[in-house]
């Protein structure tokens, strides 16, 4: 019974300590939330467009696969189109990384529009 009471009393005087710790878990939570959203949108911004440089990177490929070239000479070309992917892809990874680094810092500023897959994740088109 002693136990019970003890229990009962230090509910009764934690009580106000726990709501204050929910409301500033819950605002904590909103505002991290947020950011979470927008954090989550840039990464998909850079992989789209990190998937346009590689569709581009493709189409210069089979594009140089018409041209009368030794087998070589391709080879050559196709590296160079790889290689050049490869700098702008990892330039807009530290684009990327620039933004997510000061996203705090900035979060009240206005923000150019951000490219979006078409699809979700399930393959759902986005309108």
């Amino acid at each position: 019974m002693f136990m019970m009471m003890d229990k009962t009393l230090l509910e009764l005087y934690t009580a106000p300590m726990k709501a204050m710790f929910k409301t500033q878990y819950y605002w904590i939570d909103a505002m991290t939330l947020g950011m979470l959203r927008e954090m989550e949108e840039e990464v998909e911004h850079s992989l789209v467009e990190a998937s346009a440089i590689t569709k581009k990177m493709i189409n210069n490929i089979e594009a140089s696969d018409d041209l009368y070239l030794s087998p070589q000479e391709r080879m050559m070309k196709a590296e160079d189109h790889i290689d050049l992917a490869r700098e702008e892809i990892d330039k807009t990874l530290k684009s990327m990384l620039e933004t997510l680094v000061m996203l705090p810092f900035t979060r009240g500023e206005a923000r150019p529009a951000r490219k979006r897959f078409p699809v979700t994740i399930e393959g759902q088109p986005i309108n």
